[in-house]
């Protein structure tokens, strides 16, 4: 048998979090490794060698407080998704993904000579393919390798009603026991471990046990052979799985309907039924490195195997736990039984009060059994949230099946399970399901829910890269490390680590779809607006790797794409947003938004571009750009709160995104805001026949086409993440020697940088290093002069008065100007010039470089026959002079 899988199990758990830096391979084990269940450095497994030893299972030396026994392929589930990838069928051995999938399960090389299997691939042209076992009828019966969300795990090719499997290469043993089990790979698993059986190919349908002359099935025939052979029926033992379908078939296999019928055609004693402890006889097989391990324990358990049948066969609550009890020596406490819930307590038997003060043994009584709940439960998974990593909240996720048929699915609190009251709302309030146990079993109920082993999820508010698996998360996929696409599971969940699961985030976002090619895309964008989206794409692009650039430099920064009216701005920014796989144009900067709503949008994103639009009119935004100041720097959250606690501790919410903000006239207002943004201009000049073609052809591309460039580009994670900063430095010296602004260099040399990094991996040249120093040297140019304010309008709206005017409102001598502010006020309403509000004009006033001082007496005329008191504003002429040039 090829043990190329073993080796590639081997390099992968050497190469996950479960080894340490004492780990060790020997001859023979490895270890100390992680125990994937108590988290210590305790657990070891076999090693791989060429006698037969491989590393299937983890186990924790510490037996009393854990003891676990982890599947390894259990922890790493991409081992078997990637069989077809990793041994691809050749010319000379055209079933090899097949061989290599009954070797994951476990079964061995003696057992697998002689089956006659094949693959098959791209199984309803899913691309998945499966193993196929021929059927003596022609047909076959097969298992898809790796399945689809979609489609099931069987395949059949023909009917499968009445028909049933035997190993075709090896001989029936008529004297020995036979195992009738679902399944081809079970009955496989018990032929491994050494024991000879049949799969029932139809576990729905009911498997008679009748002499020749009333066998009616082909099944029934086959099994009467043994009846010939040994006299009886308890050769034949009935094996199905572990779950309900497993236990509903070991209710009705061998049970004849009719009862009319003899009783010794169908002798069926307890001991020709068991039942695995939990899932099905490969699970068992998959348990043990070794098949004389998994014989043995197959052995040593037969017998609690058989119980487990005889329990399954009971016809009442109160026969179940006796049974238990009997067997087990305790009562069986919190146990379901056909579609309701009971809870079972020993009864301690005393014969008379003398005996109660001696020392004799306590006698029990049969177990005192009562309903709890018309429904059972389970638990689906763990929610976990950790938001505040100090206090992390667990919910539980449960699946309730009510008596009446109803199945519903829940989120339930430790509050909602603390106290028998409150599990009887919860309950009652969702079910309607009634609960009414008391403490004890609303303590089992809680125990059940604890110590089921179920993955633990977590629930990420936030879309975009997440710090704890170092992965992009969306709603619908992941982007891992590798930068591969990744699906949700069959429950849903995004698997993040080996056995690390998260609930997608709740916020909708677009699944990337591949088609037309992102060079194309390209194109039409430069096709429509010239060089300008090529700095927009290279600002989302960098803004995918926020995590990794803020850190680095301890900055990143802002993007402006402003200008003229209809001229595409809105429809490239919603370019853009699906090019992130989010369908929408920005949010809206009004003051119909609440400040803690808008806080809480911004936040919602990590490494990915927030759009932020119609920021025109300053005094209709709620928006306060001052955050600009802090946000372009690295570890400034979004907003600090204070928690309802004694204590002094608080809570941040986080800044991890990137802003780009689309308007007609930029609104920010200070030297500093604009140091901070590169700015790229939109006119109504530059629009033409030739970009209105290109603007039409990109505005028809699906949003799951243009989400495709997400996917393509973060399929070069790891090369952007390892080069991007040797990059930037040299695109840094080049731009500071072009434009002598420090900060304003990094800004514009950042992104070309990713614009470099961008046309590298769609194959585009990158010929737009004049275009980046010339909007980046404009930026200089506009941040040397002082930005217009309030001030400065008013007086500019004053230069427009006439002298006459001006005498009512002014006086001036040879090195100041005298503002009677109010008088100007009336002045300017006069003339017609809108009056700014003065709330904001003084302040803005008193910011000016010429304001000297305020509220200053002076005598003089402004506008009187003769000199009086006035208290006025003094301005520096020569400055007011220079700002004017």
């Amino acid at each position: 048998m090829s043990m190329f899988l073993p080796e590639l199990i081997q390099e992968r758990l050497l190469n996950s979090e479960y080894r340490t830096e004492k780990t060790k391979v020997t001859d023979n084990s490895i270890s100390p490794l992680l125990c994937s269940q108590c988290g210590r450095p305790e657990a070891w497994t076999y090693s791989y060698n060429h006698s037969g030893n491989a590393p299937w299972v983890i186990i924790c030396n510490r037996k009393d407080k854990c003891g676990a026994r982890t599947r390894i392929l259990d922890l790493f589930p991409d081992i078997v998704a990637d069989i077809e990838k990793k041994f691809p069928k050749t010319k000379q051995d055209k079933n090899l993904p097949a061989t290599k999938y009954l070797e994951y399960r476990g079964i061995s090389e003696e057992i697998i000579k002689g089956l006659d299997y094949y693959y098959l691939p791209n199984i309803l042209k899913s691309g998945r393919g499966g193993i196929m076992f021929r059927l003596d009828d022609g047909g076959a019966n097969g298992r898809v390798i790796n399945p689809t969300q979609d489609m099931g795990k069987s395949y059949n090719i023909g009917s499968m009603k009445g028909k049933f499997w035997f190993h075709p290469g090896q001989p029936p043993k008529w004297n020995e026991k036979i195992f009738i089990c679902e399944g081809i790979i079970t009955a496989l698993s018990l032929w491994t471990m050494g024991y000879q059986a049949i799969a029932v190919l139809t576990s729905g349908a009911p498997v008679r046990l009748r002499r020749k002359k009333d066998a009616e099935t082909p099944l029934d025939k086959y099994l009467s052979q043994w009846y010939e052979h040994n006299g009886n029926w308890q050769k034949i033992v009935f094996a199905p799985d572990a779950d309900k379908a497993g236990r509903q078939a070991l209710r009705h296999w061998g049970i004849e309907k009719d009862n009319k019928k003899s009783e010794e055609n169908y002798m069926i004693l307890d001991y020709h039924r068991i039942l695995p402890n939990h899932g099905d006889w490969n699970d068992l097989r998959q348990k043990y490195r070794s098949i004389n391990e998994a014989h043995d324990y197959f052995e040593d358990k037969y017998e609690e195997f058989s119980a487990n049948a005889r329990l399954a066969m009971t016809e009442t609550a109160h026969e179940y736990a006796t049974m238990f009890q009997e067997q087990k020596g305790y009562a069986k406490g919190l146990f379901e039984f056909k579609g309701r819930t009971y809870f079972s307590t020993t009864k301690i038997k005393q014969e008379n009060e003398k005996e109660q003060n001696t020392s004799s043994p306590v006698k029990k009584g049969p177990p005192l059994t009562v309903e709890v709940g018309d429904f059972t439960v389970d638990i689906d998974h763990i929610r976990l949230n950790d938001e505040n990593p100090e206090e992390p909240i667990n919910t539980f996720f449960l699946n309730v099946k009510c008596i009446t048929g109803k199945q519903l699915s829940f989120l339930a609190t430790a509050a909602d399970l603390g106290s028998p009251e409150a599990v009887y709302k919860t309950f009652y309030a969702r079910g309607p399901a009634l609960w009414t146990g008391d403490r004890a079993a609303t303590i089992a109920l809680a125990r059940k829910f604890i110590e089921t082993k179920v993955q633990t999820v977590r629930q990420p508010d936030v879309i975009g890269y997440d710090e704890q698996s170092r992965c992009h998360l969306f709603n619908d996929f992941l982007i891992n490390l590798n930068g591969d696409f990744i699906a949700p599971d069959q429950h849903g969940f995004l698997k993040t680590g080996s056995n690390l699961f998260v609930k997608p985030p709740r916020i909708k976002t677009i699944i990337p779809k591949k088609g037309i090619e992102p060079k194309k895309i390209y194109s039409l964008l430069i096709d429509a607006w010239g060089e300008r989206p090529a700095v927009a794409l290279s600002f989302v692009v960098a803004s995918w790797f926020v995590h990794v650039i803020k850190p680095k430099i301890g900055f990143f920064p802002f993007l402006s794409l402003y200008g003229d009216t209809q001229t595409g701005k809105s429809r490239l920014a919603c370019l853009l947003n699906n090019m992130q796989c989010i369908a929408e144009e920005g949010l809206p900067m009004h003051k119909l938004n609440t400040g803690k709503g808008e806080i809480r949008k911004l936040a919602q994103r990590s490494s990915l571009s927030h759009a932020l639009i119609e920021a025109n009119k300053k005094d209709s935004v709620r928006f306060d750009f001052e955050m600009l100041l802090p946000l372009y720097n690295f570890g400034n959250p979004l907003q600090i709160r204070a928690l309802k606690t004694t204590d002094m501790r608080t809570s941040e919410l986080q800044f991890r995104s990137a802003l780009f903000f689309i308007q007609n006239k930029e609104p920010f207002n200070s030297k500093a805001q604009h140091e901070r943004v590169v700015s790229v201009h939109f006119s109504e000049d530059d629009i033409t026949s030739q970009t209105a073609v290109a603007f039409n052809q990109l505005v028809r591309i699906p949003q799951e086409e243009l989400a495709w460039i997400f996917l393509f580009i973060m399929q070069h994670r790891k090369d952007i993440e390892v080069n991007w900063f040797d990059f930037f430095e040299n695109n840094k010296i080049k731009f500071l020697q072009e434009t002598g602004d420090p900060r304003i260099t990094e800004n514009h040399a950042l992104l070309y940088t990713f614009h470099e990094l961008i046309s590298n991996i769609i194959g585009v040249e990158s010929n737009l290093y004049n275009y980046f120093i010339k909007i980046a040297k404009a930026k200089v140019l506009k941040c040397a002069h002082r930005i217009e304010t309030e001030a400065d309008s008013f007086f500019n709206k004053m230069n427009q008065i006439s002298d006459i005017k001006l005498a009512y409102c002014q006086e001036s001598d040879d090195k100041c100007l005298y503002l009677n502010i109010p008088a100007c006020l009336r002045v300017l309403k006069e003339e017609g010039f809108p009056i700014p509000l003065e709330t904001i004009l003084r302040p803005s006033l008193e910011e000016h470089p010429a304001w000297i001082r305020s509220g200053y007496v002076r005598r003089g005329y402004f506008g009187e026959a003769v000199k009086k008191n006035t208290k006025v504003w003094v301005f520096d002429i020569k400055k007011l002079l220079k700002e004017n040039e």
